[in-house]
């Protein structure tokens, strides 16, 4: 029987190591432990075990604890008997000890222990809180469908539904598709408070619903002008109805029983996307900072019939609540967000799912020829505004988050997004439900965190307003 003392358990674990592989052997004492409704794992030397438990793990919380040499040392003799400085330096130079440093980076809390035992106890509860915190914030996930449901607003709804006769109506004089004018009724509605919004007398509803539209009318006067012009520019009334999409590599043909249209997959003239984000996507706020304007086209035009819009990730709590997510740290320089898509009516079914796959095509083949490999494609759906998510979750986009939305208006009650400057913004009066955010992988390694997700991070109100 050996003894129970460093050396041998460090030779043992070395063992262990490399007849079972970390993978089995980290598995099989989680098997045992995970049951439990809270465990500690003490002594985790390296990186891949970290990995493996958080995959294993709906939720872990690394803690790295380290302290000056001349600290540590006194301890160590007292403690465990150490002869001498060399013995334990020695001992700190074995090859299980030497991975121990990379943790570090990969830590949610690093203590340093220098100071008395009360000090270290209360770094504890200082790590404590923070974990109880992040995973107060971690909720089991109820499926997809069921959670874009969870975040739509009944009586919105119900508003929208009932008066699509006056919202088709204005929409006609406007020229312009009538569920794009019930995305900008919606838009429009938190303006107005609970009290206004939940009066259910018909002539308070006809009222409230009548306002929204002269704003929009006066709103959009030139809207139909610059999307007559894309559609007369992209060929979109070419296509008749009840078309079926085939999928041919990297262009898709439409067709029916009688026609068959080649739609090819390209990027967009910049000055064209701006003016889609401008003057035709519900914002009406272009994205300054867009690195691809996606699109696909009939062969022979240059007007896209369907668009989105790629930026650089640029706000910490989408990657924060990812990486809470899938249990692994990401970069923000590693994500992309789709921040804008458009399509023109009447869209064959299932085309902006196939368009999405066409981008994510185009962004790994970015990634193998300019060697600067993203991770993640990610978007945020507003179920709010009517959104069924069905074009992101057709084309195999997951939901990972919740995020607070603000509405802001101007004095006259029409929005202005958050990167609109404005001197005067008169905040939303009516409490809206939370927009969801989902992600698709874009490697391999990803794609495998994302298949395992098993829950969704719910963004706080400060997260969200801190960035």
């Amino acid at each position: 029987k050996l003894e129970i003392n460093r050396r041998n358990l460090q030779v043992l674990g070395v063992e262990l190591m490399s007849k079972m592989g970390p993978q089995k052997l980290v598995e099989s004492l989680l098997r045992e432990a995970v049951p439990k409704k809270n465990i500690l794992i003490d002594d985790v030397r390296r990186g891949d075990v970290v990995g493996i438990i958080k995959d294993f793990c709906l939720g872990a919380f690394l803690i790295y604890i380290e302290a000056d040499f001349n600290t540590r040392f006194p301890r160590l003799v007292a403690r465990d008997n150490i002869k001498s400085e060399e013995e334990q330096l020695n001992a700190e130079n074995f090859e299980t000890e030497l991975t121990i440093p990379e943790l570090k980076l990969m830590a949610d809390v690093v203590i340093h222990n220098n100071g008395d035992k009360n000090l270290f106890y209360s770094h504890l509860d200082q790590a404590m809180s923070i974990a109880e915190r992040k995973f107060s914030s971690l909720k089991e996930h109820i499926g997809a469908k069921p959670l874009i449901n969870s975040l739509r607003d009944n009586r919105v709804d119900y508003l929208t539904s009932t008066y699509a006769s006056d919202i088709d109506t204005v929409a006609k004089v406007l020229g312009i598709d009538k569920s794009y004018l019930s995305v900008q009724v919606r838009v429009l509605l938190p303006f107005y408070n609970h009290s206004i919004i939940h009066n259910s007398s018909q002539s308070a509803e006809i009222y409230l619903i009548r306002d929204i539209l002269t704003k929009l009318r006066n709103s959009l006067d030139k809207f139909e002008k610059t999307y007559l012009k894309h559609r007369l520019l992209n060929g979109i009334d070419r296509l008749p109805e009840n078309l079926m999409v085939i999928d041919k590599g990297d262009n898709l043909i439409v067709k029916n029983n009688e026609k068959s249209f080649n739609i090819r997959f390209g990027i967009v003239d910049e000055n064209i996307g701006f003016d889609i984000q401008d003057n035709l996507h519900y914002i009406h706020k272009r994205r300054s900072d867009t690195k691809f304007h996606f699109g696909l086209f009939l062969e022979e035009y240059q007007y896209p019939i369907c668009y989105c819009a790629v930026s650089e990730c640029d706000r910490k709590y989408q990657v924060y609540s990812l990486s809470n997510v899938i249990g692994h740290d990401i970069s923000i320089e590693k994500v992309y967000v789709m921040t804008r898509a458009f399509g023109f009516t009447p869209l064959p079914h299932n085309m902006m799912s196939k368009f999405f796959d066409n981008v994510v095509k185009f962004i790994r083949y970015s990634n193998r020829v300019d060697q600067n490999y993203h991770d993640f494609l990610i978007t945020a759906l507003n179920p709010f505004l009517g959104f069924n998510g069905g074009i992101f979750l057709g084309s195999s986009f997951t939901p990972y988050a919740t995020s607070p939305m603000e509405y802001r208006y101007n004095k006259n009650g029409l929005y202005f997004n958050r990167k609109t400057d404005l001197e005067e913004k008169t905040p939303q009066a009516y409490t809206t439900p939370s927009i969801l955010w989902l992600a698709r992988p874009l490697t391999t390694n990803a794609r495998k965190l994302i298949e395992a997700i098993k829950c969704y991070y719910t963004i706080s109100k400060e997260e969200y307003e801190n960035g």
